[in-house]
C-alpha cells in the first residue's frame, strides 16, 4: 500500500481541513473544541447511537454544545466509518487499549496512510506559550503533581495543572502567557504521542502495569514512560527516583540534568530523607524542608511523592520554607489513602485508585504495626502478585476478596499462607465474596477495636464500576450507611 504524504503541519494548507475526532468526554471535546476555532470540519465519533448518546446524562449536554458550534457526529453503526478521508484524526488517550479492540484496526489503517494522529497534549505541547513541567510515574503520579502544584502556587508565576489530572490544557492554551508554568501528569498512553519533553520531567517510580495493551511486554510499558525524558536537552531537568533501580538506570543516561530523589540514601545532590526530615542538597546549599511526622499524607510512599515534588520546587526556585508550609498542608485526594472515618475504634481508609499490587503494596506499609484488613479484587490486570501476597501474608489480619478476581486472588493469597512459617509473621484469614458491598458487610462483622478496614483493592474497577472514583465513592457510602447514626 502507498502511504499519502504527510500534510504540512497539523491542519495542512486547506481552507477547511477535515477532522475526525474519536471519542467525547473531557478529552474528546476539548480536541473539537480546539479544531473548530480552528476553522476546520469537525465529525466527531462515537460508539453510542445519537439517541442513546442525546439521552445520555453526561455527554448529552456535550453534544448539544458540539452540534450548536458546527460539529457533525458519526455515531451507532456509522462509528469509525470513513476516517481515512480526513487530513487529521484527533483521538484519546485510551484509543489503542484493549477496552476498544475494534479502534485498533482503524486508527492502524489511519496511520498506515500517513494521516497524522493527534491528542490534545501533542498539540498542547506544539503550541503552549509557557514553561511545562511533566511527572508520570506507574504509582503517586497523581499525589505528586498535586503535591508540585501547592508548592509551585507558593513562588511567583501563575501555575496551571491537569494533564492525566482533571481538565484538558488545550482549555487553557489561549490563556497562558510565556512566563507561565504548566503542570501535567502524564500517562504513558499520553507520553507515547509525545515527541518533546517538558522542561522538568518527573519520574515517581517504574513497575508492571497496562501490560495487556503492550501483549504482556513490559520492556514497551517501560519505553513509553521514558519517554517523558527522552527528548530532553542539557537545557532540561530530570527529577527521577534514585531507589528505583530502572529510573535509576535512566538517570545515568538522560541528557537533562539530573536532580535525583532517594527515601532510603543520602544524597550529594538532590532530595533525599535525613534524620527522618526531608532534605533538598544542590551544589553546596542545603536546606532541611520539614520532619517527615509532620506530613498529612502517610506512608513511605508518599515521603518520596513529597521528595519528588521539592526536587520540581528547588528547580524552579522555590525556598525550602515556602515547601514546607505547602507539603505540610497537603491533604491526599480523594480515593487515595482516604480517611473515610472511625467507628467503635475502627478506621476505614479508602484507597479505590490503587488499581495495581504494588500500589496496594505500598498502601498496607503505610499501617505499620496495625491490624489491617484489606478489601482486594475487581478485574485482574495480569500483574505480578508475589509481592503483595507476601505484604499481605506479613502484614494483614485478613483480607476479603471480592469482585471478578476473587477466586484468582483466594488462590494467590492461599498459596503464600502455606509457606513455612518462619516466613509469615501471622495467621491470616481469607475470605471471598461476589460484590464490594458484601466484602464491606464482612469486614464491619469481623473487625474489632484498633483495626484499620482498607480499600486498596490491587485490580481495576470496570468488572462492576465505570471508574475507581465510582467504586471508592460506593465503598465510603457503604461504611456511612452501616454507621448512621452511630454515636
Amino acid at each position: 500500500m502507498t502511504k499519502k504524504r504527510r500534510r504540512n503541519g497539523i491542519l495542512g494548507r486547506r481552507s477547511r481541513p477535515s477532522v475526525a475526532v474519536i471519542g467525547m468526554g473531557i478529552e474528546g471535546g476539548s480536541l473539537a473544541r480546539y479544531f473548530l476555532k480552528q476553522g476546520a470540519d469537525v465529525v466527531v465519533h462515537h460508539w453510542m447511537p445519537l439517541e442513546e448518546l442525546k439521552q445520555h446524562p453526561k455527554l448529552g449536554q456535550q453534544y448539544r454544545e458540539l452540534l450548536a458550534a458546527g460539529a457533525r457526529f458519526s455515531t451507532g453503526e456509522a462509528y469509525l466509518t470513513g476516517l481515512t478521508r480526513h487530513d487529521v484524526v484527533g483521538i484519546l488517550q485510551s484509543a489503542f487499549t484493549y477496552r476498544y479492540p475494534e479502534n485498533r484496526v482503524a486508527l492502524n489503517e489511519v496511520r498506515d496512510l500517513g494521516i497524522p494522529l493527534v491528542t490534545n497534549l501533542s498539540i498542547f505541547f506544539d503550541k503552549c506559550p509557557a514553561t511545562i513541567i511533566g511527572v508520570t510515574g506507574t504509582n503517586g503520579k497523581s499525589t505528586t503533581t498535586e503535591m508540585a502544584a501547592a508548592i509551585l502556587e507558593r513562588g511567583t508565576r501563575r501555575v496551571w495543572a491537569g494533564g492525566n489530572l482533571g481538565a484538558s490544557p488545550l482549555d487553557v492554551l489561549d490563556d497562558l502567557a510565556p512566563d507561565d508554568l504548566v503542570l501535567l501528569e502524564l500517562s504513558n498512553y499520553q507520553l507515547e504521542f509525545l515527541d518533546k519533553s517538558p522542561w522538568i520531567a518527573a519520574v515517581t517510580n517504574i513497575a508492571p502495569d497496562h501490560l495487556v495493551d503492550y501483549d504482556g511486554d513490559y520492556r514497551a510499558y517501560k519505553a513509553a514512560k521514558r519517554r517523558i525524558i527522552d527528548f530532553q536537552s542539557r537545557h532540561d531537568w530530570a527529577v527521577l527516583n534514585h531507589d528505583d533501580p530502572i529510573t535509576r538506570a535512566w538517570l545515568a543516561a538522560c541528557q537533562a540534568q539530573p536532580f535525583p530523589f532517594s527515601r532510603r540514601t543520602v544524597l550529594d545532590h538532590g532530595t533525599f530523607v535525613r534524620d527522618d526530615a526531608l532534605v533538598v542538597r544542590h551544589h553546596e546549599d542545603e536546606a532541611v524542608i520539614c520532619r517527615i511526622d509532620a506530613l498529612q499524607a502517610r506512608g513511605a510512599h508518599n515521603v518520596e511523592n513529597a521528595l519528588c515534588a521539592a526536587g520540581i520546587g528547588m528547580i524552579v526556585g522555590i525556598p525550602a520554607e515556602e515547601m514546607a508550609a505547602a507539603l505540610v498542608a497537603y491533604k491526599p485526594g480523594e480515593h487515595r489513602l482516604e480517611f473515610v472515618g472511625e467507628w467503635n475504634g475502627i478506621e476505614f481508609y479508602n484507597d479505590s485508585k490503587s488499581t495495581t499490587p504494588s500500589s496496594t503494596v505500598a498502601a498496607v506499609r503505610a499501617f505499620p504495626g496495625r491490624s489491617v484488613i484489606l478489601l482486594a479484587g475487581g478485574r485482574d490486570k495480569g500483574l505480578p502478585w508475589d509481592e503483595l501476597s507476601q505484604v499481605v501474608n506479613e502484614s494483614c489480619k485478613e483480607v476479603i476478596v471480592f469482585g471478578e478476581a476473587r477466586d484468582m486472588l483466594e488462590q494467590i493469597f492461599s498459596a503464600q499462607e502455606s509457606r513455612p512459617a518462619r516466613e509469615v509473621r501471622r495467621e491470616l484469614s481469607i475470605k471471598g465474596c461476589e460484590t464490594l458491598a458484601q466484602a464491606v458487610e464482612t469486614a464491619i462483622q469481623d473487625a474489632e477495636s484498633g483495626d484499620v478496614v482498607l480499600l486498596s483493592p490491587a485490580c481495576t474497577s470496570f468488572d462492576a464500576y465505570e471508574s475507581y472514583a465510582e467504586r471508592g465513592r460506593h465503598f465510603k457510602h457503604l461504611v456511612e450507611d452501616a454507621f448512621s447514626g452511630a454515636a
